[in-house]
């Protein structure tokens, strides 16, 4: 669905208008994905992640060289630490996203640098039961993940799960 917006008719009278994208031109993108896994002794795991992104407009229609956006970072490292072992099983994950310009519709400016860290724990129970508590944004780092969208800052949630 286009979004809409008001406007005025050659006549003066108000319309609504639709608003749509059509093709600036040509884009070629390029990226890198690296991954790393590895398990300790004694229970413990961790990760690491990097992606970079690149993109190069090509014969852009004239007007239109600022709106052609990724909406996407340039670069984004995540690292993880775990520990599984008896029923406890926790994860400490870190992320860094870098800053890069957003525009959809009336939406457009920059999604600053931002660096969160989120908590996981599961505790297994007698008979099945587990207890969970998932805490994303450990450190209340108030941030937007996009532009024009909801300040994001610290969500815990509690869980209680049975398993058979």
């Amino acid at each position: 669905m286009a979004p809409a917006s008001l406007s005025n008719n050659i006549d003066g009278s108000n319309i609504l208008a639709a608003v749509s994208y059509t093709n600036f031109g040509r884009v070629d993108t390029q990226g890198i994905d690296l991954g790393f896994n590895y398990v300790l002794p004694a229970g413990w795991r961790g990760s690491f992640a990097y992606s970079w992104f690149d993109f190069t407009i090509r014969n852009p229609e004239p007007g239109f060289e600022a709106m052609v956006l990724p909406n996407s970072p340039e670069h984004t490292v995540a690292a993880r630490m775990g520990y599984a072992r008896g029923r406890l099983d926790t994860d400490f994950a870190l992320r860094w996203v870098d800053a890069f310009r957003w525009s959809v519709g009336p939406f457009q400016g920059v999604v600053e640098s931002y660096a969160t860290a989120d908590l996981t724990a599961n505790y297994r129970l007698p008979r099945g039961l587990t207890v969970g508590l998932n805490v994303a944004n450990l450190f209340d780092s108030a941030h937007w993940e996009t532009f024009g969208g909801d300040i994001l800052g610290r969500r815990a949630l509690v869980s209680l799960g049975y398993l058979w």
